[in-house]
């Protein structure tokens, strides 16, 4: 279990790196009142997760449910700044959006995981 747990906080730390790495590069459009708040909602998210799921999970399958959906999450968001950047959908006008709701999609797989590794 100890494992799991060691990737899954290696998967939320990196996830926040991400989320603050998508503020920075796309941080034209904000206000500088803006940045504080939206800086806790782009790099809180993951280690949040993190954070409930070690109290919430009890056994080896529950962290490995745990250590997958925030994989999973990580994933998500490395993809969505690989859309906006260097992908096929990039759109200048909406990148700035990418930092508002890529932590809402990374948010609500991180909603079914939790679940699930509540239920293992």
């Amino acid at each position: 279990m100890a494992a799991s747990l060691s990737l899954a906080r290696y998967f939320a730390f990196a996830g926040a790196f991400v989320g603050l790495a998508q503020l920075f590069y796309f941080s034209d459009g904000y206000l500088l009142r803006q940045l504080p708040v939206i800086a806790l909602w782009a790099g809180a998210t993951m280690p949040l997760a993190y954070w409930i799921g070690k109290l919430l999970v009890k056994t080896t399958r529950g962290a490995r449910v745990l250590t997958a959906g925030l994989g999973l999450a990580l994933a998500l968001g490395i993809f969505g700044f690989w859309d906006v950047t260097l992908g096929s959908g990039r759109e200048e006008s909406l990148a700035g959006l990418i930092v508002i709701f890529m932590p809402a999609y990374q948010l609500a797989v991180l909603v079914v995981a939790l679940v699930l590794a509540w239920l293992a």
